[in-house]
Protein backbone atom coordinates (compact mmCIF):
# COMPACT_ATOMS: atom_id res chain seq x y z
CA UNK A 1 0.00 0.00 0.00
CA UNK A 2 1.16 3.15 -0.62
CA UNK A 3 -0.02 7.26 0.22
CA UNK A 4 -1.88 9.06 -1.89
CA UNK A 5 0.22 12.32 -0.79
CA UNK A 6 3.54 11.43 -0.94
CA UNK A 7 3.97 8.09 -3.33
CA UNK A 8 5.55 6.38 -0.56
CA UNK A 9 4.64 3.35 1.36
CA UNK A 10 2.14 3.55 3.26
CA UNK A 11 1.63 1.74 6.70
CA UNK A 12 -2.74 0.38 7.79
CA UNK A 13 -3.81 3.96 7.85
CA UNK A 14 -2.87 5.02 5.32
CA UNK A 15 -0.13 7.79 5.92
CA UNK A 16 3.19 7.50 5.30
CA UNK A 17 6.45 8.35 7.07
CA UNK A 18 6.50 11.80 5.70
CA UNK A 19 2.57 12.37 6.63
CA UNK A 20 3.20 11.17 10.38
CA UNK A 21 6.26 13.68 10.73
CA UNK A 22 3.85 16.57 9.25
CA UNK A 23 1.50 15.66 11.83
CA UNK A 24 4.09 15.26 14.51
CA UNK A 25 5.20 18.79 13.88
CA UNK A 26 1.32 20.63 13.67
CA UNK A 27 0.99 18.98 17.00
CA UNK A 28 3.84 20.14 18.65
CA UNK A 29 3.43 24.05 17.00
CA UNK A 30 -0.15 23.63 18.65
CA UNK A 31 1.32 22.66 21.92
CA UNK A 32 3.54 25.35 22.15
CA UNK A 33 0.83 27.84 21.18
CA UNK A 34 -1.53 26.93 23.82
CA UNK A 35 1.72 27.11 26.30
CA UNK A 36 2.42 30.41 24.82
CA UNK A 37 -1.50 31.75 24.85
CA UNK A 38 -1.79 30.43 28.85
CA UNK A 39 1.59 32.58 29.95
CA UNK A 40 -0.06 35.67 28.19
CA UNK A 41 -3.52 35.25 29.84
CA UNK A 42 -1.53 34.45 33.18
CA UNK A 43 0.51 37.37 32.93
CA UNK A 44 -2.52 39.67 31.86
CA UNK A 45 -4.62 38.32 35.26
CA UNK A 46 -1.72 38.96 37.44
CA UNK A 47 -1.41 42.35 35.88
CA UNK A 48 -4.76 43.50 36.53
CA UNK A 49 -4.95 41.99 39.72
CA UNK A 50 -1.92 43.96 40.67
CA UNK A 51 -3.52 47.44 39.45
CA UNK A 52 -6.71 46.87 41.21
CA UNK A 53 -4.88 46.25 44.59
CA UNK A 54 -2.88 49.28 44.37
CA UNK A 55 -6.15 51.46 43.00
CA UNK A 56 -7.53 49.95 46.43
CA UNK A 57 -4.71 50.68 48.76
CA UNK A 58 -2.16 53.76 47.52
CA UNK A 59 0.92 53.63 49.05
CA UNK A 60 1.13 56.65 52.00
CA UNK A 61 4.82 58.40 51.09
CA UNK A 62 6.27 58.97 54.44
CA UNK A 63 9.77 61.02 54.83
CA UNK A 64 10.89 59.86 58.75
CA UNK A 65 13.68 61.33 60.01
CA UNK A 66 14.52 59.87 63.73
CA UNK A 67 17.71 61.43 65.35
CA UNK A 68 19.41 61.11 68.90
CA UNK A 69 21.35 63.74 70.08
CA UNK A 70 22.41 64.18 73.37
CA UNK A 71 24.41 67.53 74.20
CA UNK A 72 27.73 67.44 75.75
CA UNK A 73 26.50 66.96 79.29
CA UNK A 74 26.97 64.30 81.90
CA UNK A 75 23.69 63.21 83.44
CA UNK A 76 21.43 60.21 84.02
CA UNK A 77 18.99 59.35 81.31
CA UNK A 78 15.63 60.92 82.09
CA UNK A 79 12.57 58.74 81.14
CA UNK A 80 10.19 60.09 78.53
CA UNK A 81 6.51 61.07 80.41
CA UNK A 82 3.11 61.98 78.89
CA UNK A 83 2.16 65.50 79.40
CA UNK A 84 -0.11 64.65 81.88
CA UNK A 85 2.37 62.95 84.04
CA UNK A 86 4.48 65.87 84.13
CA UNK A 87 4.95 66.46 87.81
CA UNK A 88 3.93 69.68 89.25
CA UNK A 89 6.61 72.26 89.17
CA UNK A 90 7.91 74.08 92.19
CA UNK A 91 6.44 77.57 92.43
CA UNK A 92 7.52 80.57 94.59
CA UNK A 93 4.79 83.33 95.77
CA UNK A 94 5.24 87.28 95.49
CA UNK A 95 3.27 88.01 98.19
CA UNK A 96 0.28 86.16 97.40
CA UNK A 97 -0.54 82.22 96.28
CA UNK A 98 0.18 81.94 92.24
CA UNK A 99 -3.21 82.05 90.24
CA UNK A 100 -3.69 79.21 88.42
CA UNK A 101 -1.43 79.30 84.47
CA UNK A 102 -3.47 80.44 82.11
CA UNK A 103 -4.82 77.82 79.74
CA UNK A 104 -3.59 77.64 76.27
CA UNK A 105 -5.71 77.69 73.51
CA UNK A 106 -6.48 74.00 72.04
CA UNK A 107 -4.69 73.20 68.89
CA UNK A 108 -6.89 74.43 65.66
CA UNK A 109 -8.91 71.84 64.03
CA UNK A 110 -8.30 70.08 60.85
CA UNK A 111 -9.74 71.63 58.16
CA UNK A 112 -12.98 69.59 56.83
CA UNK A 113 -11.60 69.96 52.95
CA UNK A 114 -8.17 69.09 53.68
CA UNK A 115 -7.20 66.47 51.79
CA UNK A 116 -4.21 63.56 52.04
CA UNK A 117 -2.43 63.36 48.66
CA UNK A 118 -0.75 59.32 48.28
CA UNK A 119 2.39 59.74 45.93
CA UNK A 120 3.82 56.11 45.08
CA UNK A 121 7.11 58.32 43.90
CA UNK A 122 9.98 57.42 46.39
CA UNK A 123 10.60 60.99 48.83
CA UNK A 124 14.23 61.55 49.73
CA UNK A 125 14.31 62.06 53.37
CA UNK A 126 15.95 65.50 54.72
CA UNK A 127 19.38 65.41 55.71
CA UNK A 128 19.94 64.91 59.09
CA UNK A 129 22.42 67.51 61.26
CA UNK A 130 25.46 67.00 62.67
CA UNK A 131 26.12 67.04 66.13
CA UNK A 132 28.13 70.30 65.81
CA UNK A 133 24.53 71.33 64.36
CA UNK A 134 22.32 69.94 67.47
CA UNK A 135 24.77 71.81 69.87
CA UNK A 136 25.04 75.12 68.15
CA UNK A 137 21.45 75.30 68.23
CA UNK A 138 20.75 73.86 72.08
CA UNK A 139 23.37 76.51 73.27
CA UNK A 140 21.78 79.09 70.68
CA UNK A 141 18.23 78.76 72.51
CA UNK A 142 16.93 81.84 73.95
CA UNK A 143 15.53 81.48 77.27
CA UNK A 144 13.79 84.14 79.27
CA UNK A 145 13.31 83.95 83.38
CA UNK A 146 11.72 86.28 85.34
CA UNK A 147 12.24 86.15 89.33
CA UNK A 148 13.72 87.08 92.54
CA UNK A 149 16.90 87.02 94.41
CA UNK A 150 15.17 85.66 97.71
CA UNK A 151 13.75 83.07 95.49
CA UNK A 152 15.03 79.63 96.15
CA UNK A 153 13.44 77.94 93.54
CA UNK A 154 14.92 81.25 91.12
CA UNK A 155 18.34 79.73 92.63
CA UNK A 156 17.62 76.17 91.35
CA UNK A 157 16.54 77.22 88.30
CA UNK A 158 19.77 78.97 87.67
CA UNK A 159 21.85 76.49 88.91
CA UNK A 160 19.96 74.00 86.37
CA UNK A 161 20.79 76.74 83.50
CA UNK A 162 24.45 76.97 84.26
CA UNK A 163 25.30 73.03 84.83
CA UNK A 164 23.37 72.77 81.48
CA UNK A 165 25.01 75.69 79.44
CA UNK A 166 22.06 77.90 78.69
CA UNK A 167 22.22 81.10 78.25
CA UNK A 168 19.41 83.18 80.05
CA UNK A 169 17.94 86.18 80.49
CA UNK A 170 17.29 86.67 84.26
CA UNK A 171 14.59 89.48 85.05
CA UNK A 172 14.41 90.86 88.35
CA UNK A 173 11.33 91.43 89.14
CA UNK A 174 11.46 93.24 92.32
CA UNK A 175 14.63 95.35 91.01
CA UNK A 176 12.66 96.32 87.47
CA UNK A 177 9.54 97.42 87.55
CA UNK A 178 8.99 97.25 83.55
CA UNK A 179 9.80 93.02 84.36
CA UNK A 180 7.24 93.34 87.55
CA UNK A 181 4.86 94.30 85.06
CA UNK A 182 5.38 91.91 82.37
CA UNK A 183 5.45 88.89 84.14
CA UNK A 184 1.68 90.10 85.80
CA UNK A 185 0.62 90.50 82.04
CA UNK A 186 2.09 86.92 81.03
CA UNK A 187 0.85 84.83 84.04
CA UNK A 188 -1.75 87.39 85.64
CA UNK A 189 -0.40 86.62 89.00
CA UNK A 190 2.50 86.47 91.14
CA UNK A 191 3.82 83.05 91.20
CA UNK A 192 7.83 82.88 90.12
CA UNK A 193 9.88 81.81 88.59
CA UNK A 194 8.18 82.21 85.01
CA UNK A 195 10.33 81.21 82.00
CA UNK A 196 10.10 81.65 78.58
CA UNK A 197 11.99 79.33 76.21
CA UNK A 198 12.04 80.18 72.39
CA UNK A 199 8.28 81.68 73.15
CA UNK A 200 7.54 79.33 74.70
CA UNK A 201 6.21 80.10 78.25
CA UNK A 202 5.99 77.20 80.70
CA UNK A 203 3.97 77.14 83.97
CA UNK A 204 5.17 79.58 86.86
CA UNK A 205 7.36 77.48 88.50
CA UNK A 206 10.57 75.41 87.31
CA UNK A 207 10.87 71.76 86.24
CA UNK A 208 13.87 70.29 85.19
CA UNK A 209 11.39 68.18 82.49
CA UNK A 210 9.46 70.50 81.20
CA UNK A 211 12.52 73.27 80.75
CA UNK A 212 14.30 70.37 78.85
CA UNK A 213 11.09 69.40 76.57
CA UNK A 214 10.72 73.23 75.21
CA UNK A 215 15.09 73.09 74.75
CA UNK A 216 14.47 70.10 72.72
CA UNK A 217 11.22 71.80 70.82
CA UNK A 218 13.19 74.90 70.04
CA UNK A 219 16.04 72.58 68.49
CA UNK A 220 14.13 70.44 66.68
CA UNK A 221 11.73 73.70 64.86
CA UNK A 222 14.84 75.61 64.47
CA UNK A 223 17.01 72.57 62.50
CA UNK A 224 13.61 71.20 61.21
CA UNK A 225 13.88 67.73 62.70
CA UNK A 226 12.15 65.48 65.12
CA UNK A 227 13.34 62.91 67.50
CA UNK A 228 15.85 65.26 69.64
CA UNK A 229 16.45 63.57 72.95
CA UNK A 230 18.13 65.54 75.39
CA UNK A 231 19.94 64.00 78.68
CA UNK A 232 20.05 66.64 81.23
CA UNK A 233 22.59 67.66 84.40
CA UNK A 234 20.67 67.49 87.29
CA UNK A 235 21.44 70.13 90.59
CA UNK A 236 21.04 68.42 93.84
CA UNK A 237 17.99 69.67 95.73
Amino acid sequence: MRCNRHGLAAGPDGECVVCLREARDLATRRARRLALGACVSLFGISGALLAARLLREPIAAQAVTSLAAEPPIAAAPVATQAASETPPSEVATLNAAPSAAPSLPPPAAASAEAVAVASAQPVTPPRQPTSAEVQAAYHATPVLMFSTSWCPVCARARQFFHANGLKFEDRDVDADPQASAELKRRSGGKGIPLIDIDGQQLRPGFSEQATMQAVAASVERRLGVSGIRLVPATVPN
